[in-house]
């Protein structure tokens, strides 16, 4: 029988990015031209590491969602944006290369892919270009829940992969929103097995309204277990404990 140990950290205080906005020029025509820095903390006691590969920046005049002003991808953490006079909202997104994100109203986990899930997502809205002060600071948070995988016995680890399938799995994030969208469906994810820590696997998944319970079964080499009503939260850390590596 699986013993499900669920063990839940807060992550919002754990892996901060955080956004700084700098002014560097006003153009003769008006056009402000900003460098943005981001930078990541490291201060998990769950021994998060929040170190980006990519990160997105969109812009939109405030109050307004249909027309994205501006969208910026980039794999560092310093970019320039350049903006017409006027008050905006800016929206962040960063990751490790796990999601397609065409654009922030609907990031998509990006099933075909072996990577690290974990993400960030934030926002800092009514921004005057033309305030004295120059600068901003934005902690972006997790939209995810992270999920941890537990051997009860420490058992060796097998060659390969581990294989989770959620049934179902909300797969759509709105940042500008800050909700999932479109309907949850069955999804298929392979994970790298981890080693130096007390856990074997590890995966993100997205979670409506905060807070849900799953459906999951995992495959270990050649022993499938399948776990009921685990439940998961935003941006928090759920540990499950069982007998998985036979």
């Amino acid at each position: 029988m699986v013993m499900k140990d669920l063990k839940i950290f807060m992550l919002a205080i754990l892996a901060l990015l955080v956004v700084s906005c700098q002014k560097e020029t006003v153009d003769d025509d008006g056009i402000v031209r900003l460098r943005v820095s981001l930078s990541a903390e490291e201060i998990s006691r769950a021994g998060e590491n929040a170190q980006p590969t990519r990160y997105v920046m969109e812009v939109y005049k405030q109050g307004e969602t249909g027309e994205c002003l501006s969208h910026q991808e980039f794999d560092h953490s310093t970019f320039d944006v350049s903006l017409p006079p006027g008050t905006f909202d800016l929206y962040f997104w960063a990751d490790y290369g796990g999601y397609t994100v065409d654009n922030l109203t609907a990031v998509s986990l990006n099933e075909e892919v072996q990577s690290d899930g974990d993400c960030f997502a934030g926002a800092q809205k009514g921004v005057n270009l033309y305030e004295e002060e120059n600068s901003l600071a934005v902690t972006l948070r997790r939209p995810v829940a992270c999920i941890r995988y537990v051997d009860k016995n420490g058992g060796t680890l097998p060659e390969g992969n581990v294989s989770v399938v959620y049934s179902p799995l909300h797969t759509v994030y709105n940042v500008i929103t800050g909700e999932t969208t479109g309907e949850p469906v069955p999804v298929t994810r392979t994970l790298n097995l981890v080693t130096g820590e007390d856990y074997f696997a590890a995966d993100y998944v997205f979670v409506p309204g905060g807070e849900e319970a799953l459906d999951i079964t995992l495959t270990v080499g050649e022993h499938v277990q399948d776990m009921r009503g685990i439940t998961v939260k935003t941006n928090m850390v759920t540990r499950i404990q069982g007998d998985f590596i036979k």
